[in-house]
């Protein structure tokens, strides 16, 4: 979530006091389980992922020290009070704090090349 206020307060002609508020609300939701791609493993051990495309539209997620769970969470500046604050499509976001349960889920396939070179020694005469 991303959010923007602006209002100001004045007195109309009459003399009463007129407030005026605004608010500009920027929701992104992410689903359970919604396909992702890798977009780059960081020298810090931290997996980004793309979900959309453009500028900056990736997440990163990383091990917790103290989960040796093997799972790799949302990175985020953790408030208690307010939540994780990420930036997305380089603008600030604010991550409501049941979304520092979120995780990766990756399917894994392992590739493994064998080279092998065969030959049959035929022996000497003496």
């Amino acid at each position: 979530t991303r959010s923007k206020e602006s209002g100001n307060t004045g007195t109309a002609d009459d003399g009463a006091l007129v407030t005026n508020e605004s608010k500009v609300e920027d929701r992104i939701t992410i689903p359970p389980q919604t396909k992702c791609i890798f977009e780059k493993y960081e020298a810090t051990g931290d997996i980004v992922v793309r979900f959309e495309t453009g500028v900056g539209h990736t997440l990163a997620f990383a091990l917790r020290q103290q989960n040796a769970s093997g799972k790799y969470y949302l990175v985020a500046k953790w408030d208690t009070n307010k939540g994780g604050e990420i930036t997305y499509g380089n603008q600030p976001y604010i991550v409501a704090s049941n979304a520092g349960n979120a995780y990766l889920m990756v399917k894994l396939k392992k590739l493994q090349k064998t080279k092998r070179k065969d030959r049959v020694v035929k022996g000497m005469k003496v």
